[in-house]
């Protein structure tokens, strides 16, 4: 009988980690989800920068990132931790600062394309950052995802609050009122 107590011990201990894995995997989706926010919040005060260095003007959209690239200091930030299509060797930093990225994980938003900054009322409803997967705009964090805005602050939204077509629009809706 005595030797079957260690058995008991180890049953409890297997039934006490299959009922938390949900909720340790849920608190990594959640981190994962802040340091995405963090990366695009990085980008958006890289932008801004940039924008003040050049007479107003906005990068070019389509290659934005080697022109940012100075004007932040992590290159690793534009990988999302929750990128699927990002391999696991380019998730290091260091492979990042020595090599070049095959994947990014964000996408500027085409409109403001080369463009003037619009007025502060109109920059915090423009988009400057979004997620991107395969085929246009990634919903990967709880079927929403990140955005970032031309004045600097990131928001999150689901599907339905920010649809594909409004981020070829480059505009988002304004919050819904708690």
């Amino acid at each position: 009988m005595r030797r079957y107590a260690g058995l008991g011990c180890l049953a409890a201990v297997v039934l006490l980690v299959a009922w938390a894995y949900p909720y340790f995997a849920r608190a990594r989706a959640d981190a994962n989800r802040q340091s995405c926010r963090c990366n695009l919040e990085q980008l958006a005060l890289g932008l801004l920068n940039y924008v003040v260095d050049n007479d107003s003007r906005l990068p070019d959209a389509v290659s934005w990132e080697p022109v940012l690239r100075p004007y932040y200091k992590n290159p690793s930030m534009v990988i999302c931790p929750q990128d699927s299509r990002i391999p696991w060797y380019e998730r290091d930093p260091t492979f990042v600062d020595r090599h070049r990225v095959s994947f990014i994980s964000y996408d500027m938003v085409r409109r403001w394309s080369l463009q003037k900054l619009p007025s502060d009322k109109q920059a915090a409803t423009a988009l400057s950052f979004h997620e991107v997967g395969k085929t246009g705009p990634d919903y990967r964090h709880f079927d929403g995802m990140n955005a970032a805005f031309l004045d600097g602050h990131v928001r999150w939204y689901t599907r339905e609050l920010l649809p594909p077509d409004a981020i070829l629009n480059g505009s988002a809706p304004s919050p819904p009122a708690p």
